[in-house]
């Protein structure tokens, strides 16, 4: 959030915007705060997806030829945490003087991690189907254990959305926590991660279930 504190810094308030989720129409529900004709919007659409839905379009897809739209990026979370490598989308003018800044900020980014950065990018690893198969092994065991909770299969991501039927999620996290049990809940939903190996997730839906019949 380092954006939204130097905003702060220099004396700028921001107004939040509602979430996106797949029902939702993005652009549609930005229209009213840019009616107020903001001097910036900071947006990331991608910041939290528990759906694990494919993310919308940039704003910088709607944006009128002309106009000053930035897209930023990181090959951190798309590929690994430790390669500190990012990206900028801008007009040319624009991305020129950030670049210049840049150098007399930090000198530029390491050598190193801008070369394996390259190599990577320029060598496209297959589809990995393994969490794939976690996911259905996952799915078939809570099915089993679980059948009355619902989800929707996730088209990314790392972890179900799971709906609790008729209690809420945050005191079933509670009774959760009394049987050894820890899950990150909201209301009506918890987060369950289908990338651990299949015997792993066999025992995830068995210690998920006690707690469940002990409500």
């Amino acid at each position: 959030m380092r954006g939204l504190a130097a905003a702060r810094a220099v004396g700028r308030s921001g107004r939040p915007l509602p979430g996106w989720t797949p029902r939702r129409t993005a652009v549609a529900e930005l229209a009213p705060a840019f009616a107020a004709g903001p001097a910036l919007a900071y947006l990331m659409p991608t910041f939290h997806n528990p759906l694990g839905a494919p993310p919308p379009p940039p704003l910088a897809a709607y944006a009128p030829r002309g106009a000053t739209v930035l897209s930023v990026g990181s090959v951190t979370k798309t590929i690994w945490s430790g390669l500190r490598v990012g990206w900028l989308r801008a007009p040319a003018p624009v991305a020129d003087q950030i670049a210049r800044l840049k150098t007399l900020a930090d000198l530029g980014s390491p050598v190193l991690d801008q070369a394996l950065t390259a190599r990577i990018l320029s060598r496209p690893r297959p589809p990995d189907t393994e969490p794939l198969r976690r996911l259905a092994h996952l799915e078939a065991a809570l099915r089993a254990r679980l059948p009355d909770w619902r989800w929707r299969r996730p088209d990314g991501g790392s972890a179900l959305w799971i709906e609790l039927p008729d209690m809420d999620a945050r005191v079933y996290a509670q009774v959760a926590l009394r049987h050894g049990v820890e899950v990150v809940p909201d209301a009506t939903h918890i987060r369950v991660p289908f990338t651990l190996p299949a015997a792993t997730l066999t025992e995830l839906a068995e210690r998920l279930g006690r707690p469940w019949d002990s409500r």
